[in-house]
């Protein structure tokens, strides 16, 4: 009999301290002091406690029994509604009952409050509080098209010298159920010319656009684009304004009491949000592009406040992870456009695929042909950290003269006060493609450098060059500056300088003015090829999408003009 007491007293004893472990770090602080009187059940014995298992739920009556060994067993019907995760091990009882033992541990928080016979119940310790600052994008409900149509007109007439001259652009369009059309025309002295035509039947919830008739051929910013006359389809996220297509960043925290959480960006606050105990993570911060840095100041139910800080880097050249941006296209091309010339010539087919494998890594794929040259790329933008985006890109042609190989490396930072972006294009000789032909295109150079100082101005550098084969090709050096210089005065500088000498130096030194609602004026300094003088021009607008408006402008170099018109 004493053997059989002083085990009982070891199995209590066992049971008390496993169920002292507060692996969940929602549970508020016991009530029971450690003289409290135990009210639990006898080995072998069953008791109806009190459970809570949710934070944000409250206590159910549940029957458990406790095990000749002090461990409590919950019925598993019971363990599926507290969580879904599988139980660590089932034990069935004589009667065909199916029982889950609860042991404590990294998986499964517990304590039992004996003085109240109240057991508390984390089946997911880890858990984590997920907050979604930016929901999944759900495009908002769109009454159905009538039919009807419009027309858009813009005519001109002047005259120069002694002659007159005049010019009218005719937008048409319409609409029916089942898609749109327009088609601009432009019609002057010289003739009429139909500009582009196309029928278009948009798809904004999934956010897809088919064009039929005149385009642009839709492929990578490392290839000329061309204009041709087909068909094409393909995502357009422009039927979309409101959606978010680039990664956005992720904060995460931890709280041992109920708190209360602002979020900051870049010491704006976006958010407050109440917090249960746990883990949380702020998913889907709604941030701008580049660099920036994220605040979360989190203060407890007693006063104490904490803060986590985390840079970022933002940009719109990655896609969300899992998002696929694609594009379809094949036609004629189109040569000599809106001239004497305007015709559609040999067929073309292009096809764009991208996709957002993390929120680091954006993955692009182009092929395009036409009869005499054929055209495969791949590209992959690549955030470092929160430092910038670096592109790599390669593609290989064949075009008239053979076979070619091109390759693209780019960085780009955006931030402030300082941002900049490197970019370096090279292709073989005999590379092209289908805007651009074989030996166009040997190196490519970019680099723009910008700073903003705040109240003292921002300044920029720029340097462009493009090298064919066989040739100098063009190298431009342009520095700008501008300035609030007073309230409503905006003083501006720029010089542009080509470093092969083809053609002079361009300085423009001005002020502009903003006169009240609807008034601007501005006043220049300019030096070209043309000569140098002064220019002043003066604008108003209508306060609305219906008014008058006029304008006034006067260039004092040798061959300058003078200009006014009313509308």
């Amino acid at each position: 009999m004493r053997n059989e007491r002083w085990l009982f007293l070891v199995l209590l004893l066992i049971s008390a301290s496993s169920f002292g472990q507060e692996a969940g770090a929602w549970f508020p602080a016991s009530p029971c002091s450690a003289e409290a009187p135990a009210v639990i059940a006898p080995l072998g014995g069953r008791a109806v406690l009190s459970v809570h298992f949710q934070p944000d739920q409250p206590p159910r009556e549940v029957m458990l029994w406790r095990g000749l060994d002090g461990v409590w067993r919950v019925p598993l019907a019971e363990w599926q509604r507290w969580t879904r995760r599988a139980p660590p091990r089932v034990e069935t009882g004589r009667d065909g009952s199916r029982w889950v033992p609860l042991e404590p541990g990294p998986e499964l928080g517990l304590r039992l409050d004996v003085c109240t016979s109240e057991l508390w119940v984390d089946p997911e310790p880890r858990r984590q509080q997920s907050i979604e600052l930016t929901h999944p994008y759900a495009p908002p409900p769109l009454s159905r098209a009538g039919y009807g149509g419009f027309l858009n007109l813009d005519a001109e007439y002047g005259g120069y010298g002694g002659s007159a001259d005049y010019s009218s652009l005719f937008d048409l369009g319409a609409f029916v159920p089942g898609g749109s059309g327009r088609s601009g025309w432009l019609i002057g002295r010289h003739g009429t010319r139909r500009l582009d035509s196309a029928w278009l039947v948009d798809e904004p919830g999934a956010a897809q656009r088919l064009r039929l008739g005149d385009a642009i051929t839709h492929g990578a910013d490392w290839e000329s684009a061309v204009r041709f006359g087909g068909v094409q389809w393909g995502t357009d996220f422009s039927l979309q304004p409101d959606r978010v297509t680039f990664p956005l960043p992720t904060l995460s925290g931890a709280a041992a009491l109920p708190s209360t959480a602002q979020l900051y960006l870049n010491g704006q606050r976006l958010a407050q949000q109440s917090l249960q105990p746990g883990q949380f993570q702020f998913v889907g911060v709604p941030v701008i592009t580049g660099a920036g840095e994220l605040s979360l100041t989190v203060r407890d139910s007693l006063g104490r406040l904490q803060t986590v800080t985390q840079p970022f880097y933002a940009s719109p050249r990655l896609l969300a992870p899992g998002l696929d941006a694609y594009s379809l296209e094949a036609g004629f091309l189109r040569e000599n456009y809106a001239s004497a010339g305007d015709r559609y010539t040999q067929p073309l087919a292009g096809a764009v695929f991208q996709h957002g494998f993390s929120g680091n890594l954006t993955g692009l794929a182009r092929a395009a042909a036409a009869p005499q040259r054929q055209l495969l790329g791949t590209e992959a933008d690549v955030l470092l950290g929160t430092f910038g985006v670096v592109t790599l890109a390669t593609g290989a042609a064949r075009t008239e003269a053979g076979w070619g190989g091109m390759a693209l490396l780019a960085f780009e930072r955006i931030a402030e006060p300082f941002s900049f972006a490197l970019r370096r294009q090279f292709a073989s000789r005999n590379y092209g493609d289908l805007g651009r032909g074989p030996g166009l295109l040997h190196f490519s150079d970019t680099l723009r450098l910008s700073y903003d100082t705040g109240r003292a101005g921002s300044g920029s550098l720029l340097y462009i060059s493009e090298q064919p084969w066989g040739s100098d090709g063009a190298r431009l050096l342009g520095l700008a500056y501008d300035v609030q210089a007073w309230p409503g005065i905006q003083a501006y500088a720029s010089w542009l300088h080509p470093l092969n000498r083809l053609g002079g130096d361009s300085l423009v030194l001005g002020l502009a003015f903003a006169l009240g609602p609807g008034n601007t004026a501005s006043a220049q300094w300019t030096e070209d090829d043309r000569g140098a003088g002064p220019r002043a021009s003066f604008q108003h607008a209508p306060p609305g999408p219906l008014g008058w408006s006029w304008s006034a402008a006067t260039d004092q170099r040798p061959g300058g003009t003078r200009q006014a018109q009313v509308q």
